[in-house]
């Protein structure tokens, strides 16, 4: 079953996946896809594509893992940059990676990615399950929790 739009924003905000809003210009970058998929041997599988370049590893991804992935790109011609923007890819692999573990997810597809020196956005995101998904909504960064303050009797 394909996830509606509003779930699959809260989906990978949960997990701390940046993804473009609304109609936002997004800046020019280096694009990617980034997929994740059951393979016939019943194990999730990450892949990040670019062109005809594509990486794989099976989840969950470790740091280990994430610098392999992004080594596969960068093996098969496709330009990573280094430093930051680098660790910064991985990361959003483990993210990734924890998403399609954690959430019972059949399949989903993030294409494009666009990748910049400082950071990255989902632009286009597809996700499916076997089942509806129920994502509690976020709170702010900066909220409180709110037990604490009906305990302390404070509203």
């Amino acid at each position: 079953m394909k996830l509606e739009k509003p779930t699959v924003d809260a989906l990978l905000a949960k997990y701390g996946i940046h993804v473009a809003k609304g109609d936002r210009v997004v800046p020019p970058g280096t694009e990617i896809a980034i997929d994740g998929f059951i393979n016939p041997d019943g194990r999730r599988v990450i892949r990040a594509r670019s062109s005809a370049h594509a990486a794989e590893r099976i989840v969950p991804l470790g740091d280990a893992a994430a610098r392999a992935l992004v080594d596969g790109l960068r093996s098969r011609g496709h330009h990573v940059p280094d430093g930051a923007a680098r660790r910064m890819l991985e990361h959003l692999f483990m993210r990734v990676s924890a998403m399609f573990s954690d959430a019972e997810l059949a399949a989903f597809l993030l294409d494009p990615v666009r990748l910049h020196e400082s950071g990255y956005v989902v632009i286009a995101a597809t996700v499916s399950a076997p089942a509806a998904i129920n994502v509690p909504p976020r709170l702010d960064r900066h909220a409180r929790d709110h037990k604490t303050f009906r305990a302390t009797g404070q509203q």
